[in-house]
């Protein structure tokens, strides 16, 4: 791995901080286990204490029953009293004390002790304040008594003296749990700090010998890239000076191209303009046309109405003929009438001849009427098939004119797109003469600064050789 001279100085302030870290972990962590194991003892040690007191307490409870029963002797009932209150207290305390301990004690055994000596501590409690209340009231009572209470006390000392040798042995075990700990701790308090000035000296050992390999190695690199840049600069310079020329030969084309670009771009504007102007024209002509068509449209609903009309009035004629028809009849039935009367029926007869001729007239008349609606009938059905005829006929126009607006309207639009697109290849051809130019101009710059790289080249050279002599005590081969 290539590292510069910051990078190992920080490797091995890295390396340093690691392993005192490192060190700082171990020692807190041994420092924890050891406050622990002096937590753990004080612990033990309090239980010891707090024992001794319910051991104590144990005694005084006996004490108030001996001195119940003392000044019952003497009826004292003052002192009975007191000694009753007393008394309440030493139990309270006895049981906060063993409560205390079980809280602080951890160890199984103790926990077990301590839980074997509620049954005897409780029998033991009654058994006292018994005691202390038959003083004051039956005297033979509680000295007949004595004996059980005396029995109780017995029994809870045993629990107590087991509680206090199993309190006493987990102390002694603590303690020698917190010296094994305390030893513990110096030992890799001693072991790491010799651990970590070793690793320190070793790193900076090897620090302090890589450091100037690497820069011998850079030197010569150095050398090297000084002759390869000062042979580059030459070809630099010559091909700065191919592409000076080939730049301004280009600018040349360049500007041809954009004049060609200039007319292309007038036509097509031009172009644009006129298909506009069709564009328009289309949508002249289509408007006539749909108002034609609306115009045939009226004319085929009037057409439509006058055949209606025919067809209406040939009823009627219709309706005239039958009534004809009857007329004749009824007027050859007066005739056969007036015939049977004789001459009675010659006036009526006469009468009926004049209405027979009237209905066969009006019966002719309506049915040349009727040939005549039927024709009219037959030419309005004619005009109507006509008038569809020229209606599809013009939707057909109008439509084909609508086909021919849309694609005038996609000239129009196709023509300014290109119009855009030439105006954007000329504003193109106009930057690129212009970068061009600017090549041209750069190529002259670089074929100047190549020349100067030239000198500098000669400048790292020198100051490899230098730089040889100042790490490695002697010059850099060429």
């Amino acid at each position: 791995m290539n590292l510069n001279i910051n990078h190992k100085v920080g490797a091995l302030a890295a390396s340093a901080i690691l392993v005192i870290g490192l060190l700082t972990f171990s020692v807190h962590r041994e420092f924890v286990r050891l406050n622990e194991a002096g937590e753990a003892v004080i612990k033990v040690f309090q239980s010891l204490q707090h024992h001794a007191n319910a051991d104590m307490m144990h005694d005084a409870l006996r004490g108030d029953v001996m001195s119940a029963l003392h000044a019952a002797q003497l009826r004292d009932t003052a002192a009975i009293t007191l000694i009753a209150k007393e008394n309440a207290e030493h139990i309270e305390i006895i049981q906060a004390e063993l409560k205390e301990n079980q809280s602080l004690v951890s160890a199984g055994p103790v926990l077990t002790a301590l839980e074997e000596c509620k049954p005897a501590l409780t029998a033991y409690v009654e058994s006292s304040r018994t005691m202390v209340g038959l003083a004051g009231k039956d005297l033979a009572t509680a000295e007949a008594t004595l004996p059980a209470f005396t029995k109780a006390f017995g029994q809870l000392e045993d629990a107590l003296g087991k509680v206090s040798e199993l309190i006493e042995s987990e102390a002694l075990k603590m303690r020698d749990e917190a010296s094994l700990e305390a030893r513990r701790f110096r030992q890799i308090l001693f072991g790491a700090a010799a651990v970590a000035v070793f690793l320190i000296i070793l790193i900076g050992v090897l620090v302090a010998r890589s450091i100037p390999r690497p820069f011998m190695a850079i030197i010569s690199n150095l050398t090297q890239t000084a002759e390869t840049n000062a042979g580059a600069s030459r070809h630099v310079t010559s091909a700065s000076q191919n592409l000076a020329k080939g730049a301004s030969e280009q600018a040349a084309s360049l500007e041809e191209i954009s004049a060609t670009v200039e007319e292309l771009s007038s036509m097509t504007g031009r172009n644009a303009d006129h298909a506009l102007a069709g564009k328009s024209a289309a949508n002249s002509a289509r408007s006539a046309a749909e108002a034609g068509a609306e115009e045939v449209t009226r004319m085929q609903a009037s057409m439509s109405a006058i055949q209606q009309s025919s067809q209406e009035i040939a009823q009627i004629i219709k309706t005239i003929d039958e009534i004809a028809f009857q007329t004749n009849i009824l007027a050859l039935n007066a005739a056969v009438e007036a015939a049977r009367a004789g001459e009675a029926g010659a006036g009526f007869a006469v009468v009926a001849d004049e209405v027979r001729s009237l209905a066969q007239r009006s019966a002719l008349a309506s049915r040349e009427t009727a040939e005549k609606i039927a024709a009219a009938s037959e030419r309005s059905a004619q005009g109507v098939q006509i008038s569809d005829s020229v209606a599809r006929g013009l939707t057909q126009i109008v439509e084909k004119i609508r086909e021919v607006d849309g694609m005038v309207a996609e000239v129009a639009t196709a023509s300014r797109e290109q119009s855009s697109g030439l105006q954007q290849i000329r504003d193109a051809i106009f930057g690129m003469d212009k970068m061009t130019q600017s090549n041209a101009a750069t190529a002259e710059e670089t074929a100047s600064a190549a020349a100067e790289l030239s000198g500098q080249s000669d400048e790292l050279k020198n100051a490899t050789a230098r730089l040889s002599l100042l790490v490695g005590g002697r010059a850099a081969k060429a």
